[in-house]
């Protein structure tokens, strides 16, 4: 299983496309807007049956802060991907967004970065990332997200 978590995130190209190549599964949490390369790593995944989940920050008209539905445009890219938001927001986090920018792929191999995965970023921004293989941290990150997802704090998009 793989996890994709961006809010409004940016990798360096390269990297995610390894962890997309390399593994079964992938979950990345970002938003790839005009980055074929990357579109392109998810599309072919997804042909070869990895289940990719993608959490996205929501548009207003969804509870989230976002103008514009990422999730809408970026699920007409990338059809067969599962995605998901954080639907339940408790007392206290109404105002919270979806800023994670890390893509873990089968509990072993995680980028964490602080790049959106825009052109824009991939092209003019200084941005930096970590790529983690193995170990406990790695683990640790997917089961979080998977608890997220079966507490319903973070739920599919219908």
């Amino acid at each position: 299983m793989s996890w994709l978590v961006f809010g409004e995130s940016n990798c360096t190209s390269p990297s995610c496309c390894l962890i997309i190549h390399l593994e079964r599964s992938t979950s990345p949490s970002f938003v790839a807007y005009k980055v074929p390369s990357i579109l392109n790593a998810l599309n072919d995944a997804a042909a070869r049956r990895v289940r990719i989940l993608i959490l996205l920050e929501s548009s207003k008209d969804f509870g989230g802060s976002l103008g514009l539905d990422v999730i809408a445009a970026t699920r007409k890219k990338l059809p067969t991907c599962e995605f998901v938001y954080w639907a339940t927001k408790d007392t206290g986090f109404e105002d919270g967004k979806v800023h994670a920018k890390i893509a873990i792929a089968d509990e072993k191999t995680c980028l964490i970065t602080s790049a959106n995965i825009t052109q824009y970023a991939m092209e003019k921004n200084i941005e930096v990332g970590v790529l983690l293989r193995g170990g406990a941290f790695v683990q640790n990150l997917a089961r979080h997200l998977w608890a997220l997802y079966e507490l319903k704090i973070i739920q599919p998009v219908e």
